[in-house]
């Protein structure tokens, strides 16, 4: 089996307990006897996977050493779930944009104007070509100059005027 020929860990939740310590920390504890004071998980596929594969690393080292690997979320108590997910949401921001109050080209960039999960942004997005890529499935995913990252979840959803000039810059 590939997981044995590369000596992945895999956790689970029978030997994997995920726990808070001093200043929110993630803490593990694996089969009872390996502590580990922090940790931090990485998406492994953080566009098409969200909740499996995931990778956690021993925080308290340079290199950050891979511990085991989660290959789904769901199979852990709410209780890990919960803890994960927050750690995942702080390291992987990425607003979700509800509405586009405007959108405009200048030169070789677009200017946006959106109302998100967070909020209401305006961000720059120069050389779209390169900076709004299609993750299929009516998603898009935008990258502006500060390399913040937003979502589109359905872009037939999007006004006509919006759709047409993302359509200079993507195929839609």
């Amino acid at each position: 089996m590939i997981m044995e020929r590369f000596h992945i860990h895999i956790l689970e939740p029978a030997t994997a307990v995920f726990s808070r310590g001093p200043g929110d920390v993630l803490q593990l504890n694996v089969h009872g006897d390996q502590f580990f004071q922090r940790v931090w998980v990485y998406r492994s596929y953080p566009l098409s996977h969200k909740d499996e594969f995931l990778s956690v690393r021993d925080a308290t080292c340079q290199n950050l050493p891979e511990i085991g690997l989660i290959p789904d979320l769901k199979a852990f108590p709410a209780e890990a779930q919960e803890m994960i997910t927050s750690e995942l949401e702080k390291r992987y921001f990425v607003p979700l944009i509800h509405e586009v109050v405007s959108l405009r080209e200048a030169r070789d960039r677009l200017e946006w104007d959106v109302n998100t999960t967070k909020g209401r942004r305006r961000f720059i997005v120069r050389n779209p070509f390169d900076n709004i890529r299609s993750l299929g499935d009516d998603r898009l995913l935008i990258t502006d100059t500060d390399k913040c990252r937003y979502e589109i979840l359905d872009r037939h959803a999007l006004e006509s005027k919006v759709q047409d000039i993302l359509s200079k810059y993507i195929y839609l």
